[in-house]
C-alpha cells in the first residue's frame, strides 16, 4: 500500500477556497481534501454543487497543480436535507476524481441519542451500496 500525504482546506477555514489551495500548494502538498459542510467549512457549499462550482473548482486545482482526493461532506444523515447534501458532495467529489467521502453519524450526542445513530448508520450503509454501484470505473 501506497502512503499519500493529504492537506485538508479546513487548515484555512476562514479563506476562500482559492486561497486555501494556495496555501495547501506553497505548504508543498500535491494531494488535498476540500470542505463542503454546510455551516462550518464551506469551501465547496453543499446546497449550491453544480456544473459551474464543479468547473472553478477543477480550474483552481490545476492552477496551484493539486489533486483532489477526498471531500469533507460531514452531513446529517438521519435527515432527508442532510442525506440530499452528501449526494451532491459525491456527485461533485466523483467529478473531481476523489477516492475518499468524509461523513459523520449526525447528532449522536442529541436527546435522541442511539435512535439518531442507528438511523444515521442504516443510512450511511445504503448510501455506501449506492455509492458503491454508480462508482465510475477507472481505466
Amino acid at each position: 500500500m501506497t502512503w499519500i500525504q493529504t492537506g485538508s482546506s479546513i487548515c484555512f477555514k476562514p479563506y476562500s477556497l482559492e486561497e486555501a489551495l494556495r496555501g495547501l500548494a506553497e505548504a508543498g502538498f500535491e494531494n488535498v481534501e476540500i470542505g463542503a459542510v454546510k455551516g462550518f467549512l464551506e469551501h465547496l457549499d453543499p446546497d449550491r454543487l453544480g456544473p459551474a462550482e464543479i468547473d472553478t473548482t477543477r480550474a483552481l486545482l490545476a492552477r496551484h497543480d493539486l489533486r483532489c482526493v477526498s471531500m469533507s461532506g460531514h452531513a446529517q444523515l438521519h435527515t432527508q436535507e442532510g442525506l440530499g447534501r452528501l449526494r451532491r458532495v459525491l456527485a461533485a467529489g466523483q467529478e473531481l476524481g476523489i477516492e475518499v467521502l468524509n461523513t459523520f453519524t449526525g447528532d449522536a450526542g442529541t436527546s435522541r441519542g442511539s435512535r439518531t445513530t442507528c438511523a444515521c448508520s442504516r443510512t450511511r450503509q445504503r448510501f455506501a451500496a449506492s455509492a458503491s454501484a454508480s462508482r465510475p470505473t477507472r481505466t
